[in-house]
């Protein structure tokens, strides 16, 4: 196939490149549709409705956009609380490829039914609830995958990954707990005040960009 440095194949055809534009908009690998987002330093990678049809809560496949990596990512709900209502407690993600998208940051963000495009407040640090769960994969080659994550707090500052090459240990403030898993690769990210309300969940959109 000719090249043409103005043109990339994204896997259906070929798309042309506009030079004043930084990141392109990818495809859910499932097939299912994409919601458009624009967010200023991020690229969308992809969006799933997760309550709704034969989709299996919380579980679906998305792209890291930056380094062109799949993930798979699943909601863990907590059990019912006073109100009789479960919360999103966990979010796990699996597949992630800590070498192949080192030196990115990933945003995850949850979207209520009726179409809102606010997202959903996830969790509270103090009485200050936080819309997104931000991940930072480091630049540093000799970080393994185990101690390569981190976390971003709500006001922006690292929570540096303290896990050894074994998994054990976590990154974790107050409000935020990542563990790994050598077992199976996963990285999952609990909250001590979950804010989100499971059965409330419609989408979730995952996106990035290099550090």
């Amino acid at each position: 196939m000719p090249v043409n440095t103005k043109e990339y194949y994204d896997g259906d055809e070929l798309v042309p490149v506009s030079r004043s534009k930084k990141f392109r908009r990818s495809k859910l690998f499932i097939g299912l549709s994409m919601v458009g987002l624009s967010v200023t330093g991020l690229t969308l990678a992809a969006s799933i409705s997760i309550n709704a049809g034969s989709i299996e809560f919380g579980q679906g496949i998305y792209r890291i956009q930056s380094c062109d990596q799949w993930i798979a990512i699943n909601l863990v709900p907590t059990e019912a609380s006073y109100d009789g209502l479960s919360r999103v407690a966990e979010i796990q993600i699996s597949g992630l490829d800590s070498t192949r998208c080192r030196g990115s940051n990933f945003r995850i963000q949850l979207y209520p039914t009726g179409g809102s495009t606010t997202p959903m407040a996830l969790f509270a640090e103090g009485s200050t609830p936080v819309d997104r769960l931000l991940l930072s994969v480091s630049s540093d080659v000799t970080k393994v995958r185990a101690n390569a994550v981190s976390l971003i707090d709500g006001s922006g500052r690292l929570i540096t990954a303290s896990l050894t090459a074994d998994g054990s240990g976590v990154a974790y403030d107050r409000w935020q707990y990542l563990k790994y898993a050598t077992s199976n690769g996963v990285y999952g990210v609990l909250f001590t005040r979950p804010l989100a309300t499971g059965s409330a969940v419609n989408s979730l959109t995952v996106q990035s960009a290099t550090q």
